[in-house]
């Protein structure tokens, strides 16, 4: 292999996110890392059939193909989960319940990691299958996962997602320079005033594009989405979007098919009740 030619890492970088390659491929992000990280390092046996079939698809792939392979494999995902819901919703009395409560599958996952905890220990004290108190846990943690395919399930159905951090990329506009850095734990902590700037996040489903926004500022202020046409060296507005007073969060109805997301870019003003301009995000590619 040439030492020059491009990583996996690296050509998934430059054409998609690790978070809709997961999504593509139907599996956690966590094992999205540890697949590539595995191809990279010349490890192959470890990784499923299918998922290392794609991955030699696109590594062996020309430069100008790559970004079709990514958005091919990404419609077809949105086509599966679209026909998904729509043959099989969550039941109303539970959706019900998921969205006034708030939940996050990252609550779950905390509660499923203790019982595995408790499992294991148990195996290690010699209990068998029949003892109570191992039935128990093995009881929980059915239930758990129940509840956790179940908030998968509908946060993929409905259009507004509550506000909370979880799993989603969060992106923080630190000083008004226009381009926004990653928001997570690790940035936090180096520098813990970034939770009181201006952040946005951007999610993508079957009906459309939901931003999501925090620390809007007062109850007045507004945030404007322009979605762009992108063409050689300028792009062309088709879209602004402007949220109402105190609302956190923009629905953006289905506008283009996802396969052709890479040509479509969006921008974010954010501004006082007086028109001042609080924070101006520069145009960013939607792929």
């Amino acid at each position: 292999m040439a030492s020059n030619e491009p990583t996996l890492r690296e050509i998934i970088n430059e054409y998609t996110t690790m978070s809709r390659l997961a999504k593509s491929l139907d599996i956690s992000r966590p094992s999205v890392y540890k697949y590539v990280a595995k191809f990279d390092s010349g490890d192959m046996e470890s990784i499923p059939e299918e998922i290392l079939r794609f991955f030699n698809t696109v590594k062996m792939s020309p430069k100008s193909g790559r970004r079709e392979i990514f958005t091919m494999k990404y419609n077809s995902y949105l086509d599966t989960e679209e026909a998904r819901m729509m043959e099989n919703p969550v039941p109303k009395e539970i959706a019900d319940i998921i969205d006034r409560l708030g939940m996050t599958t990252d609550q779950i996952d905390e509660r499923i990691d203790r019982a595995l905890e408790v499992r294991q220990h148990q195996i290690e004290l010699g209990y068998g299958d029949d003892h109570l108190s191992v039935q128990r846990v093995e009881h929980d943690l059915k239930n758990l996962q129940y509840t956790r395919d179940m908030i998968e399930r509908r946060s993929k159905e409905i259009k507004f997602w509550p506000i909370t951090e979880g799993d989603m990329d969060w992106y923080v506009d630190e000083n008004n320079h226009g381009w926004p850095c990653p928001y997570d734990e690790m940035e936090l902590e180096i520098n813990p005033e970034l939770k009181n700037f201006f952040k946005f996040c951007l999610l993508r489903n079957a009906t459309g594009l939901t931003f999501l926004f925090d620390n809007l500022g007062f109850d007045n202020n507004t945030v404007e989405v322009t979605i762009s046409a992108r063409i050689p060296k300028t792009s062309i507005p088709i879209g602004v979007f402007i949220n109402e007073p105190g609302q956190n969060y923009i629905i953006i109805p289905k506008i283009f098919d996802a396969a052709y997301s890479y040509h479509f870019e969006y921008s974010i003003i954010r501004r006082a009740e007086n028109g001042e301009v609080l924070n101006s995000i520069k145009p960013i590619p939607l792929y």
